[in-house]
């Protein structure tokens, strides 16, 4: 009985601290209690031995919790082990030859994270964290790729679940255009971002690896548009495409070369 305990505690903390998210960084009691269907005192007693524990922090002025230096350190340590350090000279090279911010990302369930990054060399930038989760959308080079992955009948499954939500005036909120452009990015074999999640930013997604049913790794290269003209963009797009091909053919753990989507 002791052990069963002690197990349901320890999956209790785990469904708990997986609710932290850059989206939803900060959690109290009773919000944790609803969302995870647990009584408050379950809820608390879980929070009050992750908060000693150093996984969880109390913020005094709102009274809620955010993840501890404990779960940062975890985290981190994690980043540096699941990276892909074989692949940093192409993405060094990359990033100085188009002054951009270059990085690898993979599919975890809905969301998409940051596993390998190289900042720009460039006096402007396009800054991006080792480890950031962002939750499905259809804005972004990277995220308009992985989402074209997935069969039209997905997509729309996946609309309807997360909504389209504009983060910009490019942002794409018709189904029907995340389908045509869903089409038009497979049939190309790469992405591009023209200031659809954030304005003033260029970006060109190319795959790297995918798993079949499974997981997809992606490069990404996001950039400030000033400077860059229609031509210089169409020049960047293949230099990134070359790139992740480099990158496919280091790489193994069970996946295959992504040189296209069809």
């Amino acid at each position: 009985m002791l052990a069963a305990n002690r197990s349901e505690g320890l999956r209790r903390g785990l469904r708990i601290l997986g609710l932290f998210t850059s989206a939803q960084p900060e959690w109290g009691i009773r919000g944790i209690a609803r969302r995870l269907e647990l009584s408050p005192n379950q809820a608390y007693r879980a929070v009050k031995t992750l908060a000693e524990g150093g996984y969880l922090q109390k913020n005094r002025a709102t009274e809620k919790y955010t993840l501890g230096l404990r779960a940062y350190e975890l985290g981190m340590e994690a980043a540096r082990r699941f990276g892909f350090p074989e692949a940093r000279p192409h993405m060094q090279r990359l990033a100085a030859e188009i002054l951009a911010t270059i990085t690898i990302r993979i599919e975890d369930g809905d969301d998409m994270v940051v596993i390998e990054r190289v900042e720009s060399p460039g006096r402007l930038r396009v800054h991006s964290i080792h480890g950031n989760r962002r939750p499905w959308s259809f804005n972004g080079a990277g995220a308009k790729l992985l989402a074209s992955f997935r069969p039209d009948a997905e997509l729309r499954l996946f609309i309807r679940k997360y909504g389209l939500t504009p983060f910009t005036d490019a942002s794409i909120t018709d189904e029907r255009e995340v389908l045509e452009e869903a089409a038009r990015i497979r049939r190309a074999g790469y992405a591009v971002n023209h200031g659809e999640d954030a304005p003033e930013i260029f970006g060109v997604a190319a795959p790297i690896l995918r798993r079949e049913g499974g997981s997809a790794l992606v490069l990404v290269a996001a950039m400030p548009f000033g400077g860059l003209s229609p031509s210089r963009r169409e020049e960047i797009v293949p230099m990134v495409v070359r790139t992740a091909q480099e990158i496919a053919s280091l790489l193994g753990n069970g996946f295959q070369p992504a040189h296209g989507l069809a």
